[in-house]
This record gives structure tokens, C-alpha cells and sequence, in this order.
């Protein structure tokens, strides 16, 4: 309810014009460029990862957030890579399903708590996630070239800020590790 009281008090400085109008979201603002980059980094994405014997771009995702989690020595749920890729558990358990067929991923129950399954990668998924790390880092390089530290920092204080103003609305802490 409170949410419905903050959209509605945006809605009314909006119709007072003190914050930027729902018309201002129109090719020549900062939000259309926002949506124009982060469709342009996507089709890079998957343009960098076409040779790769996956599926789906969200696949590639996976293979790196569980590589990560592997790498600090604990195994993922399939909640926590939900979270983390932001994606429905259901959505999840199919990719898993897919990944463990081809031979790319243990599923494994919990030690303390059989309700668990706990997610590992292969020798073959550990070479292929690798890559995918490998390409996604690359195309992170790329994607920065030119800018200098200064505005490195000043784009990664103005994501934050937004990010913040978003997590208002949803009443959850956005700042994690969302890998796309």
C-alpha cells in the first residue's frame, strides 16, 4: 500500500511538472538510451556467444553464476541462481534440466537439508562457463572503451542512484550480483 502512495505522489508531481513526464521517455532522453544500450549490449551478447552449444543467453548466465559461486568453494542452490539470475525457480529448473541432459551440470541434494538440490558444473561445464566468463569480460571491456576512470565511476554512481529509486518500489535491496 505504501508503494501505491509513492507511485501516486510521483504520478501528481509529474502532472505538476516537477519530475521528468511518462512523454519524456521518448527517443531523446536518458531512459530511451538506457533501453537502446542494454538492447545493444544483449545482441552483442549473444552475437559473442552463438557458437556455443546452449540454447538460450539466459543458459550462458547460469553457466557463469554457478562458475562464480564454484569458485569460492560452496555449491548453489537452485533458489539462490533464481536470485541470482533473477529468474523464477520454474524457469531455472527447466535451464538446469537442459544443462544437466547435456551433460554440463551435477544436481546433488544437500547434505544437512534434503529439500536442497545443490548445483555443480562438469570438467565439460567448467571449460564451457569458463568461456562464457571468458567473452562476457571481453565484451565488459569493450563496452567501457574509451571511458575514462572518472566516468567509469560517475556511470556506476548514476546506475546505483537509479537503482536505488527502483528498489524503493519494490522494497528489495537491488544492488546484487544480477549477471546478464
Amino acid at each position: 500500500m505504501e508503494r501505491d502512495n509513492l507511485w501516486a505522489n510521483d504520478l501528481s508531481a509529474n502532472d505538476r511538472g516537477d519530475k521528468m513526464k511518462t512523454t519524456d521517455s521518448l527517443p531523446n532522453s536518458p531512459i530511451w538510451d538506457l533501453r537502446r544500450f542494454d538492447q545493444a549490449r544483449r545482441q552483442a551478447a549473444v552475437e559473442m556467444m552463438r557458437d556455443l552449444p546452449l540454447q538460450d543467453p539466459a543458459q550462458h548466465v547460469l553457466m557463469m553464476c554457478i562458475h562464480r559461486v564454484c569458485q569460492s568453494g560452496a555449491l548453489p542452490s537452485q533458489r539462490e541462481l533464481a536470485k541470482m539470475t533473477q529468474r523464477s525457480p520454474a524457469t531455472v529448473t527447466a535451464s538446469l534440466q537442459v544443462l544437466e541432459r547435456q551433460g554440463l551440470i551435477r544436481r546433488t541434494p544437500d547434505e544437512t537439508d534434503q529439500r536442497i538440490n545443490r548445483v555443480e558444473l562438469t570438467g565439460d561445464g567448467e571449460d564451457l562457463a569458463r568461456e562464457c566468463c571468458r567473452r562476457i569480460e571481453a565484451l565488459d571491456v569493450r563496452m567501457i572503451d574509451g571511458l575514462s576512470p572518472e566516468e567509469q565511476e560517475i556511470l556506476s554512481r548514476l546506475f546505483g542512484k537509479m537503482t536505488r529509486n527502483l528498489a524503493a518500489y519494490t522494497g528489495e535491496d537491488k544492488e546484487g550480483d544480477a549477471i546478464d
